[in-house]
């Protein structure tokens, strides 16, 4: 059997992300929902509320786009911004009642979706792969400093 290369790793991971998001979003087009507007309320929720800053570091995106995404939430009536009491400068954006229906409307597509996804795996298949992601990017943490000049 030949060995597996660490260029074949990331090639895989790679892969896997891009193809799942694709089909997601895709699938959720579908729905008329858009995954990428749904996977930033997601964080927004996840936090209670954030700033534009976080969103930007945590999604990789540029600030345009997530002062455009944010305008667009809150022009739907989807989020909000508040003055964050910490930072005089900043806004906290938080979502709106019905944006957080919409997101409770939106689980079970994610559900199924991620159901019918890994419904190749064995509950330990799914236990060992969550572990060795969390391990990877465990290591990721530690390894910034490294690679990233600050």
């Amino acid at each position: 059997m030949e060995k597996t290369t660490h260029a074949d790793l990331q090639e895989a991971l790679r892969s896997f992300y891009v193809n799942s998001q694709r089909l997601l979003e895709t699938y959720c087009a579908e729905q008329g929902i858009s995954f990428t507007r749904i996977r930033l309320m997601i964080f927004i929720e996840t936090r209670g509320w954030t700033r534009s800053v976080d969103v930007i570091e945590a999604l990789s995106l540029a600030p345009r786009t997530v002062t455009e995404a944010i305008d667009a939430l809150e022009k739907d009536g989807l989020a909000c911004r508040s003055p964050d009491p910490a930072d005089r400068r900043a806004k906290r954006v938080s979502l709106t009642p019905k944006g957080e229906k919409i997101l409770s409307e939106f689980e079970p597509i994610r559900n199924s979706f991620a159901g019918d996804l890994f419904s190749v795996l064995s509950t330990e298949a799914e236990r060992t792969l969550t572990s060795l992601v969390k391990k990877l990017n465990d290591r990721i943490g530690e390894i910034e400093h490294k690679y990233i000049s600050r």
